[in-house]
């Protein structure tokens, strides 16, 4: 690069950064939706199933 750059090559810079940047936020957002849920525990666990059982 020269002292003073080109547009051109800014808006090359900046093109790859976002398309980089949106690379990452999908990483992300795909890693978070993995790990969305929680632990739950059964009928059985708290009682409920054996409770209507005759």
């Amino acid at each position: 690069m020269t002292k003073r750059p080109k547009v051109k090559s800014i808006q090359t810079i900046l093109t790859s950064n976002k398309k980089n940047d949106a690379k990452q936020e999908l990483k992300r957002k795909t890693e978070i939706s993995k790990n969305n849920f929680g632990f739950t525990r059964g009928a059985s666990y708290y009682g409920g199933a054996d409770k209507y059982k005759h």
